[in-house]
């Protein structure tokens, strides 16, 4: 039965064991005994040969467990063909004994094992690789490559099948090469399956041997790609309003413009205005003397063939892999790369030979861009990057770059009751007699004409033309301040204020008649308190001149809203949860004010879709806000009741459109509401 077999077995191992007890002691007695003896003996008869020991061969030879790791170029990859070549770059130099690896290195692992030769020799595949990792699986050994996983990903592992490799194999002497190329590495694991550069990773090779399981590592730090010097000379980038498209002719009308400043130094340029290159080079100048073109930008390309090197403007696409430019002579721009089409409309180039000078002007609002076997226009709603490059090979070889970025037109329109506030909040709340000033600054090219605009519903009520001044759009240089008289207005009516260059309007703002927002009368008390925590309940007067909520900001970033009606003073009030460990260090608590932008009655703060609701402005065109200290715990708490006026009390439990409020906290913060979006009407 099977409790009988059970307790016999278990019957027996208690003898056993004592025989193997007594007999441990007896053998550590005989050991101890006769060591003396046989150290004296070894000593004595030192002089004498040796008997031969007993020892098990290894199942592979002497080489069988040796790992290196050997780094070369990029080129290597390709240039080696077979296990001989390893070797005979190794003694050259071209490969190295390294463990610092930089992306796009050729990385060689370079092992020997007899067992694994043979197998290979007797596979069948249809290449090498195959064969390999055919041999690997059959003699139960393997080749991997991984990094140390961190606290809370797995390991990181870079797939050799999948990666760019190739394997050189000497099947008769078990060598074997594999060669990797860094630059084109596939992984799996780690926390996003991306390589970690830089990073520290194991190479490391099992196999099966007569004893157990041989295993070799070598570890190599994987390091980021050689930083690139950058050119030798810079290619110089300017822009100019659209009106001089047809004005930039001659050298000495350039020449003029940059010292006029009508043509600005910039890497920007909005679509429609005028950019300038400028490229110096001697022997680019003595090649273009001797060359012909129909025009003079077809000259200077074949210029810059005829020094073996090569000029062209390389569009990049925003986030995507850069073009590549194969670097091979070409008569015209013909090539694939990704560009600006050089002999396309809306280029031309200027030949300044006295000084080794050569201009090519880029109107954006006619030029063509390369794409697959087309061309097309660059992108009014996102940036395209242009790459200009020259190249001068030769004993003294010339490199030239620059960077010039096609963007979208961008403005801002700061709006006061008078021209001594210098307000920079885009809502802004104007009197009812309708009059205020407009700060007007953009990111167009000086003396490009601007067209402002006041607008209620789809009524115009004023409108302003001028040029666009020098400067940034936060701090525009000499702009001058609009100012407007539209005579009264009803309180509650909302401006909208646009700014339009060419009939095509590129920035709204808005401003709100009525009183001057306020908040006043801010208390905060503590009604509650017990092991849990307690309770505090803050008041505040709002008066708005439209709808709108005085917000509160917890730890955690969410938006709690207590809505306040327009045209009278209103007493908010609301109740917030204090956590235990925040009674020791309070913070105070922040009240903001905020305007129903869209009046739709909900609060649309930060992280919502669409347009979000948009804080009120202070006297100085600041953020309107009232802080007020928390109190320390009281044992005898009171409540005070709130100043006289119109009161609507609101607490956690009767905030409209919002959840609970038990993780609140009484802390409130000025960072998410200054981060609302503007979309392309402008930001808060």
């Amino acid at each position: 039965m099977p409790s009988t077999t059970g307790t016999g077995s278990a019957d027996q191992r208690l003898p056993r064991r004592r025989r193997l007890i007594v007999l441990s002691v007896v053998f550590v007695t005989v050991l101890t005994t006769i060591t003396p003896f046989v150290a004296v003996a070894g000593v004595a008869g030192s002089s004498a040969p040796s008997a031969p020991a007993s020892v098990v061969e290894p199942h592979e030879n002497a080489t069988g467990g040796n790992l290196t790791l050997l780094v070369g170029s990029a080129r290597s990859y390709d240039a080696l063909d077979g296990v001989d070549d390893v070797a005979t770059a190794h003694r050259a130099g071209e490969l190295e004994v390294d463990d610092r690896v930089r992306v796009s290195d050729t990385l060689v692992v370079a092992f020997a094992a007899e067992r694994l030769g043979a197998e290979y020799a007797d596979t069948t595949g249809p290449n090498a690789t195959v064969r390999f990792f055919q041999a690997l699986d059959a003699t139960d050994a393997s080749l991997n490559v991984t990094s140390p996983s961190g606290t809370s990903c797995e390991r990181l592992r870079v797939d050799l099948r999948e990666s760019r490799h190739r394997v050189l194999a000497d099947a008769e002497s078990g060598s074997f090469r594999l060669l990797l190329d860094t630059a084109a590495l596939e992984v799996d694991g780690g926390c996003d399956g991306e390589l970690d550069v830089p990073g520290r990773y194991q190479v490391a090779l099992e196999r099966s041997t007569r004893n157990g399981t041989s295993r070799r590592t070598e570890w190599f730090d994987l390091l980021a790609r050689p930083v690139d010097p950058g050119p030798d000379r810079e290619i110089a980038t300017y822009r100019a309003a659209p009106a001089l498209a047809g004005e930039l002719r001659t050298a000495g009308e350039l020449r003029r413009g940059i010292g006029a400043r009508e043509l600005e130094r910039s890497s920007v340029v909005v679509p429609d205005e005028v950019a300038a290159l400028e490229l110096r080079s001697a022997r680019l100048a003595r090649a273009y003397a001797n060359v012909t073109g129909s025009n003079a930008t077809q000259r200077l390309l074949r210029a810059a063939n005829a020094t073996g090197g090569r000029f062209a403007v390389i569009a990049e696409r925003p986030g995507g892999p850069e073009p590549v430019d194969d670097g091979t002579e070409r008569e015209a721009d013909s090539g694939t790369s990704p560009g600006v089409a050089l002999l396309g409309p809306g280029v031309s180039t200027v030949a300044d030979r006295g000084n080794d000078t050569f201009y090519v002007v880029l109107d954006t609002g006619r030029l063509r861009l390369r794409q697959g076997g087309e061309t097309v226009r660059p992108a009014n709603d996102s940036d395209t990057f242009l790459r200009p490059s020259l190249t001068v090979p030769g004993g003294d070889p010339e490199r030239h770059e620059g960077r010039l970025v096609v963007g979208e037109p961008d403005g801002v329109v700061a709006v006061a009751r008078n021209a001594s506030v210098d307000g920079t909040r885009e809502l802004a709340v104007v009197g009812t007699d309708g009059t205020f000033v407009a700060r007007v600054g953009s990111n167009l090219a000086v003396n490009s004409e601007l067209t402002l605009r006041v607008q209620s519903g789809n009524e115009t009520l004023a409108q302003r033309t001028f040029p666009a001044e020098r400067g940034t759009l936060d701090r525009p240089e000499g702009t001058p301040d609009a100012t407007f008289d539209l005579g009264p207005l009803p309180a509650g009516r909302t401006l909208t204020l646009t700014l339009a260059r060419n009939g095509t309007t590129f920035h709204r703002a808005e401003a709100l008649v009525g009183q001057r927002p306020t908040l006043r009368d801010a208390t905060v008390r503590r009604v509650r308190r017990g092991p849990e925590g307690s309770t505090i309940r803050f008041g505040v007067t709002a008066h708005f001149p439209g709808p709108g909520y005085v917000v509160v900001q917890n730890r955690s970033g969410r938006y709690i809203a207590f809505p306040v009606t327009a045209g009278e003073p209103v007493r908010v009030n609301g109740t917030i949860p204090i956590q235990p460990r925040d009674e020791e260090a309070p913070r105070p608590v922040r009240l903001i004010a905020v305007y129903d932008s869209n009046r739709n009655g909900q609060f649309d703060g930060p992280g919502g879709d669409g347009p979000t609701d948009r804080p009120f402005p202070s006297d100085d065109g600041q953020l309107l806000a009232r802080t007020a200290q928390l109190p320390p715990p009281s044992p005898t708490p009171t409540v005070t009741a709130p100043p006289p006026g119109t009161t609507l009390s609101v607490t956690d439990a009767g905030a409209p459109g919002f959840g609970p409020l038990a993780a609140l906290f009484g802390v409130l913060g000025l960072v998410g509401l200054l981060a609302v979006r503007r979309g392309r009407g402008g930001s808060p």
